[in-house]
């Protein structure tokens, strides 16, 4: 097959996704495909590294060995030569800063960055993580700012309509409410959407007062005494006007589904005399649930704009906003710039070859659609689309992924005659692993406990493809119930019958099974994967016991750590001497005689508070924590030890942006996370973060949770690919009888839910190679209703419910598999391959990119002493300087009217003459503050920040520097204010002469020109 046919691969788990992409690529340049014009693009940089590794690990393999070149000649199906493949190497070294190998974000970031000023996005922004404490510190800044905005009825009104609960802090709710939905604001910020809920028609005042009595005094013939006693209850909500009471009543539930009550027809009229009833019940939950909505898009409005305005003033962008602006700034520019972009996208990109497509956005595809139109258009060999994925490892929903997407592009592209290939051969697992996830997800439609969702399982029957090893290789797979309770000979036993025991036995139980095939063969690669993060320290505790070392990756909190807890608590104490809780639990623990806390009163807490700030602005928050850690060290075991080690490397990222305010810190370190990683052979992480990946032994520890089928904000489309029509908050699911417009876009929402859960339960049975082992509690926990461990369960074991004993449930295959495994060597004992070497002909390539260069980095050549970098007093010094800057970039000129607040602010510095003469207005017909700005200067690309630049007549101007040096030196900054002078003159067209640069020296008044 040709590398320039249009082709849709749906590959299952283990099938070789990513060797049929590279595949395709290497075939591609084989044909004489210049490779700049190839993107090839996954979703993580790890992904798009292996991508490019194999790639050039491919072929230079084949360069240097006939069998691999003939292993590659049958892979693309065509012959080649050692000189094909030297050349093809080649072509990829020359042009190796040209290659589009990488993430959809990186070509998302290239394109914007290309067409900038279209967007108008910022020259030079920082790029910040949606998920680090930059992004949550950023998120509670902008919330502070949306609360000190409004007064408090406006506050309070807004609330009520959320329903917010009490017993959470308003910035709290606030805070929970922005995190989960505001990727739903902004995928629909029209406030049409969130009041697409259309509300029924009252029933008349007047009228439904007559009705209640009349309905009240009726003497209703009831069959019995349970008839009487629920129209009585009923009665007491109606009379309350309690209207959700009323709709969630069982005698109206069964009334409105047309069924008796207690196996008897209701009384005739009945139905009739209580259809107002009904009526004015959802009248009123309509109008309540609409109002919500409402609430909810105006708090969602209010603090995008904060969000939006702040982010302006500090330069910063959130890696999904190019993204954003791509999807949605785009069609806004008109139809002739969104030609000319796509044009000229169109002439870069000539093959395009997208891996994990099921993880594909909404906006990410509408982005990359145009040009996947145009190129599966083409029917000539000159250009190709290729997508590679897996429908049924569609487990990335909750950031946008939509896996319905494969359908909407077998119909849409190519005029729906697209070649669609399946892939369903793994490479990875063998027969007996296979053979258990076929008995799972081959007939979901009769497992249930999935009875209630025809359509999803329906679904998985029709797509789902036997399962097939590549090889044979020995395998085993175990489903087992852990013990409720230990003996009372075993460690961790006790008498304790509460759930926190009893998980806590769950744990020890697989920790122990862990141990066990960890030490049949300690070369072996074992990956433990739960669903939270939060279960990952816990077993690691566990592992700890029985002398199992395990890494724990993904990210997590450290702040609940006891040791890491108490320093918190110590430096809240330091911020807040009445904080009480704080108070108590650095006093009840080692650290209270470290910083001389002996009692709690208020003096002697006051001292101990006072002791640390100054210790903090002393000596910094690193060596603080690094101090306290070895004066407690004698108490902590290695974890906490490891936990406080990771504290203090937290506390130097924060250096540089260290505030006054050591709460500050501790939100930091909250909304950090940590990996405990380790090179173990056994590994704990999330099934989200074990995707991609494979273990020659899994264990499934953490099953038993309730499937979470339930959105907060449901998200309504008229298809899965469509755009956003309405939005609805969720009300209770015994409700939505009652709103049928609301009950479909649940239902819809449900079932996605429903499939990533499945998505989820299969990426975690297929990472296993040979051994699979499923453990669940025993039934003295129970299990829910619907989870992973319950579908196992019945597809597994044929069994409803899980014994009260620790008992083996399902075990097919060897268990011996380790000792009878003779295909391979284990990854750790393989014999190191030689790094390969070529001798390849030296290109004359012309340089790669201008080396990029600031201003600010000149003076002193250019050259910072190591003496500067290690003073841990300096941070305190750019902070300072930083604030300066940030105060002077909202000053206009001194003697104009306004800005009192600004002036206020700056009245230490402008009172002197010299720097007041200096920001008056004088003849100056165009101001710059803060203007960052890039021009090419010979070699090099000149970049940086304007503080200030006035234009007068004549083409004359002035660039201001601010400076807060105590002792000017303006022989140091000459260079600095030289690449000034020269970028300016290039951006403007002015003459160099004809630019003043003063440096402002406001900590000492004085003005010096350069």
């Amino acid at each position: 097959m040709s590398a320039t046919m249009h082709e849709i691969c749906r590959a299952s788990a283990g099938s070789g996704k990513t060797h049929q992409l590279t595949g395709r690529y290497l075939r591609l340049l084989a044909e004489g495909v210049d490779p700049s014009t190839v993107m090839a693009s996954t979703f993580t940089r790890k992904a798009a590294g292996e991508i490019l590794g194999r790639v050039l690990g491919r072929l230079a393999r084949a360069a240097q060995h006939d069998k691999d070149r003939g292993e590659l000649s049958k892979s693309l199906q065509m012959k080649l030569t050692q000189a094909d493949c030297l050349r093809m190497l080649r072509q990829l070294a020359d042009t190796l800063h040209r290659l589009a190998i990488g993430t959809l974000d990186s070509f998302f970031h290239r394109v914007a960055h290309s067409f900038a000023l279209e967007l108008q996005l910022p020259l030079q922004p920082m790029l910040i993580d949606e998920r680090s404490a930059a992004a949550e510190q950023l998120r509670l800044t902008a919330i502070e700012a949306m609360l000190g905005e409004h007064d408090l009825p406006t506050l309070m009104d807004l609330l009520r309509r959320l329903d917010h609960n009490a017993k959470r802090s308003v910035t709290e709710t606030i805070d929970g409410i922005v995190r989960d939905f505001h990727a739903a604001y902004r995928a629909a910020p029209d406030k049409a959407a969130w009041s697409a809920l259309t509300v029924p028609p009252a029933v008349d005042d007047d009228q439904l007062q007559q009705l209640i009595a009349q309905l009240v005094e009726t003497a209703w013939d009831f069959p019995d005494k349970r008839w009487h006693k629920a129209w009585d209850r009923l009665c007491t909500s109606i009379l309350d006007r309690d209207w959700e009471a009323v709709a969630l009543d069982s005698l109206i539930g069964r009334l409105i589904s047309g069924e008796g009550y207690y196996n008897k027809p209701f009384p005739p009229d009945f139905a009739a005399a209580l259809a107002p009833i009904v009526q004015q019940a959802g009248h009123a939950l309509h109008e309540r649930l609409a109002n919500r909505t409402k609430g909810y898009h105006d708090l969602l409005q209010r603090f995008d704009q904060q969000d939006a305005a702040l982010r302006r003033r500090r330069n910063l962008m959130l890696f999904s906003d190019v993204t954003y602006k791509l999807a949605h700034d785009l069609p806004r520019l008109g139809d002739d710039v969104l030609l000319e972009i796509y044009y000229r996208l169109d002439g870069r990109v000539r093959h395009m070859l997208l891996d994990e497509f099921q993880d594909t956005s909404h906006d990410q595809w509408t982005i990359l659609e145009p040009v996947a139109q145009e190129l599966t258009s083409d029917m000539t060999a000159e250009r190709s689309f290729y997508c590679v994925g897996d429908a049924k490892q569609a487990i990335y929903g909750w950031r946008g992924g939509c896996a319905e997407l494969f359908t909407h592009i077998e119909k849409e592209l190519a005029g729906g005659s697209i070649y669609v290939s399946t892939l369903a051969r793994s490479y990875r697992s063998s027969q007996v692993i296979l053979d258990a996830v076929n008995r799972v997800f081959s007939d979901l439609s009769h497992n249930p406990v999935l009875s209630e969702y025809p359509a999803v399982t329906q679904n998985w029957d029709r797509r789902y493809d036997e399962h097939k090893a590549a090889r044979d290789m020995p395998g085993y797979v175990r489903f087992e119930t852990t013990a409720a309770d230990l003996a009372d000979d075993e460690p961790g036993n006790n008498d304790s019958d509460d759930d926190t025991d009893a998980v806590d036995n769950h744990w020890l139980c697989v920790a122990r099974r862990i141990a066990e095939i960890h030490n049949a063969d300690p070369a072996r690669s074992i990956g433990v994967l739960v669903q939270r993060n939060s279960q990952i320290p816990l077993l690691l505790h566990e592992l700890a016991k029985v002398n199992v070392q395990a890494s724990g990756e993904g990210g997590y909190d450290i702040a609940d750590d006891p040791a890491v807890a108490v320093m918190l608590s110590a430096l809240l104490l330091a911020d807040h001497p009445g904080h009480s809780a704080a108070t108590f639990h650095v006093l009840h623990s080692p650290l209270a005689a470290v910083l001389g806390l002996s009692d709690d009163k208020p003096a002697t807490v006051r001292r101990a508070g006072l002791a640390i700030r100054r210790r903090l602005i002393d000596e910094g928050y690193p060596a603080v924590i690094a101090d306290w850690t070895r004066r407690v060290a004698r108490y902590c075991d290695e974890s906490h030890l490891q936990r406080l080690e990771q504290l203090a490397q937290l506390a130097e990222r924060f250096e540089p942006a260290t505030t006054l305010r050591c709460g500050d810190f501790v939100r930091f370190v909250q909304s950090s996370r940590v990996d405990f990683a380790s090179a173990a052979r056994v590994r704990l992480m999330t099934v989200h973060g074990a995707k991609g990946l494979g273990f020659d032994a899994v264990v499934l520890a953490d099953l038993d949770s309730q499937m979470h089928l339930r959105r907060e904000l449901l998200v309504d489309r008229a298809s899965a690919t469509s755009p956003v029509r309405a939005v609805f908050a969720n009300p209770r699911k015994e409700l939505l009888h009652l709103m049928p417009q609301v009950e479909q876009a649940a239902h819809r929402a449900e079932a996605e839910e429903l499939n990533e859960e499945l998505c989820t339960l299969y990426v975690a049975m297929t990472r296993a190679r040979q051994g699979l082992y499923v453990m669940v509690r025993s039934m003295r926990r129970g299990l829910r209703k619907q989870s992973h461990a319950r579908i196992l369960l019945h597809a597994l074991a044929n069994l409803s419910e899980p014994p009260i004993e620790q008992k083996v449930l399902f075990e097919q295959g060897d268990p011996q598999w380790m000792k009878r495994d003779r295909t391979a060597s284990p990854p750790s004992a393989a014999a190191p391959q030689p790094a390969i070497q070529l001798k390849l002909p030296r290109s004359k390539a012309a340089a790669r990119s201008l080396t990029r260069v600031s201003p600010s980095g000149l003076h002193h050549g250019g050259q910072v002493a190591a003496a500067d970098l290690l003073r841990l007093e300096a941070h305190g010094g750019m902070e300072h300087g930083t604030q300066v800057h940030e105060r002077f970039a909202k000053l206009s000129f001194v003697d104009d009217e306004g800005d009192d607040e600004v002036k206020a602010e700056l009245a230490d510095y402008i009172r002197h003459p010299a720097i007041h003469q200096a920001l008056c207005r004088a003849d100056t017909i165009e101001l710059w503050r803060e203007r960052p700005f890039a021009v090419r200067d010979g070699d090099r690309l000149l970049s940086g920040v304007f503080d200030r630049v006035t234009f007068q007549p004549g083409g004359r101007a002035v660039i201001i520097d601010y400076k807060t040096d105590t002792q000017p030196d303006a022989e140091r900054y000459r260079p600095q204010l030289q690449a000034y002078r020269r970028a300016l003159a290039k951006l403007r067209g002015l003459d160099e002469s004809a630019i003043t640069c003063l440096l402002l020296f406001v900590g000492c008044g004085e003005v010096v020109e350069v």
